[in-house]
């Protein structure tokens, strides 16, 4: 069976925000890989960074000029722009020794796992919802602080 990018829920109560982008990282620095933005294929840069545990594979085994598939938390500094923490990578050209990898195509084994590019699993608290505007606001809290609250 072939892993998918986003894990299933370990908790139905469980809080959390992530996804998989495709696009180019391209540092702000050359020497500085950790900040940087994630460029999709319509030129759209999105704000990023690289945790701690993703730095290492980047350094060693990523080429600036190709897309990969991103695993990033979602974040917002300000309530305009979004913010993303690389977490890790998911280039499913790895799994050559699965005897369950029969798709070629990365796009359509993300879509065999009912995934696609761009997608985000969120859950949280629900507290606004506009129906006229298509818009909502949820809550994810870290789980310490989900714990304190009764």
């Amino acid at each position: 069976m072939i892993k998918s990018p986003i894990p299933k829920v370990s908790n139905k109560k469980q809080f959390r925000a992530i996804g998989i982008v495709c696009g180019m990282y391209k540092p702000h620095e050359n020497n500085l890989l950790n900040k940087g933005f994630i460029e999709d294929s319509n030129g759209l840069k999105i704000d990023a960074v690289v945790l701690g545990k993703a730095l290492p594979v980047i350094k060693k085994f990523i080429n600036f000029e190709k897309q990969y598939y991103w695993i990033v938390y979602p974040r917002n500094k300000d309530s305009n722009n979004i913010h993303l923490q690389i977490a890790g990578i998911w280039d499913p050209s790895n799994f050559k020794n699965n005897d369950d990898y029969k798709i070629n195509k990365t796009h359509d084994l993300l879509l065999s796992l009912d995934l696609k590019d761009n997608l985000f699993s969120i859950r949280g608290k629900l507290i606004f919802i506009n129906i006229q505007e298509k818009e909502l606001i949820i809550k994810i809290c870290p789980s310490n602080q989900s714990k304190n609250k009764k």
